[in-house]
């Protein structure tokens, strides 16, 4: 009767272990999972932002977004079309855990920006108050 019961044990400590195990496995694939995609929705907003302000006129350098920015278009678009290109963005990710965003036609982008996953530092809310500067400023010059 001893030998059941401590087999018993056994198995039930065993299962436990393996129960615990996987558990932790699960949730640390789950928080990977969430973490790379929170980072890809901070890149998106980052890219939005900066795309707008970039594409409009107001700023030809932004220091506090993750992208490095190439305009391949000397001749910025009217401020109409901006939103339909920010729409019908196109974005790559590579092997290397890098990003690349295009904007315009993809054999002729008017904006292009490239990132890679180093710096998990986002400084969007700098991003986002220039942003709101420059719109009042533009509204009030109106």
């Amino acid at each position: 009767m001893q030998a059941e019961m401590w087999r018993l044990y056994r198995h039930l400590v065993f299962g436990g272990v393996v129960i615990v195990v996987c558990c932790y496995v699960v949730m640390e694939f789950t928080q990977i999972r969430f973490g790379a995609s929170k980072a890809e929705q901070l890149l998106c907003v980052d890219a939005e932002f900066s795309s707008a302000l970039l594409l409009s006129g107001v700023s030809q350098k932004l220091p506090d977004s993750q992208f490095t920015w190439t305009l391949a278009s000397k001749e910025l678009p009217s401020i109409s079309s901006i939103p339909s290109l920010i729409a019908n963005k196109t974005w790559l990710k590579f092997p290397d855990s890098s990003y690349q965003l295009t904007f315009g036609e993809p054999d002729s982008p008017m904006l292009v920006g490239r990132v890679t996953q180093g710096n998990q530092l986002f400084k969007l809310e700098s991003l986002v108050k220039f942003f709101c500067r420059q719109i009042r400023s533009a509204i009030k010059i109106k």
